[in-house]
């Protein structure tokens, strides 16, 4: 379907394609990966709609950020609630707070335009949460992950682009503190002196690199590879040391 057009390519803008943002394909990549290697005892159906609305995430990402709430956009958010519901129903009431922040992140992707790539992103990241909760879940906390670590990565590929404005700086470094929480909570698990030093390395070496100005030098597409492999390989493993 093309319901509209991008006002400023004035192409037509589809319901359902895939995201122009390629950054987007590695968040989506990396939260779906540490669901999936931090799942313990998946129920099948549950997994299989967590899955499908992620997809659906994915998917209509562009358009809904561009809609805002018109057009089609109401009811693709209402068809990821459905896909989700009878994991949030049968999962009460761990699922409530990974709800909640849902909804915040959606809030500010479709009100603010400063953040709207940044909050997307953690919105994405929620979809790892919700596979994660398709499963028993040991440590709640853990469903909120990819949401924060999501949140560093692209708040740093968005000053790549543009340069390091305020609300890029404010959310690094909001999601910076957030992954070294994660980094000192995982610590009690069984490899979590092995987690911690990778968040932490991770963190450190990200602000070393932007601010010595590696990543200025880096070309576009390199850049873009680079954050790609890293994102991934870091949640991934991250999910394979917690599980």
């Amino acid at each position: 379907m093309t319901p509209m057009k991008n006002r400023g390519h004035g192409e037509a803008l589809r319901v359902l394609a895939p995201p122009r943002e390629h950054g987007a394909y590695g968040v989506w990549l990396a939260s779906i990966g540490y669901g999936l290697a931090s799942l313990r005892e998946p129920d099948p159906l549950l997994l299989s709609l967590g899955l499908a609305a992620s997809l659906l995430v994915l998917f209509s990402l562009d358009y809904v950020r561009v809609a805002r709430l018109s057009g089609y956009s109401p009811l693709v958010i209402g068809l990821v609630s459905l896909l989700y519901l009878p994991l949030v129903v049968s999962r009460v009431p761990l699922s409530l707070a990974l709800v909640a922040v849902a909804l915040v992140l959606l809030f500010v992707t479709l009100s603010s335009r400063s953040l709207t790539n940044i909050a997307g992103a953690g919105l994405i990241g929620a979809s790892g949460g919700f596979v994660l909760l398709s499963g028993r879940v040991t440590d709640p906390l853990a469903l909120f992950f990819p949401i924060a670590y999501n949140i560093l990565a692209t708040s740093q590929a968005q000053m790549r682009v543009t340069g390091p404005r305020p609300p890029s700086l404010v959310s690094e470094a909001l999601g910076a503190l957030a992954v070294v929480f994660f980094a000192l909570h995982f610590w009690s698990s069984d490899w979590g002196v092995f987690v911690a030093v990778l968040l932490l390395g991770d963190v450190l070496s990200r602000y070393l690199l932007r601010l010595g100005g590696a990543y200025d030098k880096l070309g576009l597409k390199k850049y873009g590879v680079m954050e790609f492999l890293r994102t991934v390989a870091v949640q991934v493993l991250v999910g394979l040391l917690i599980r």
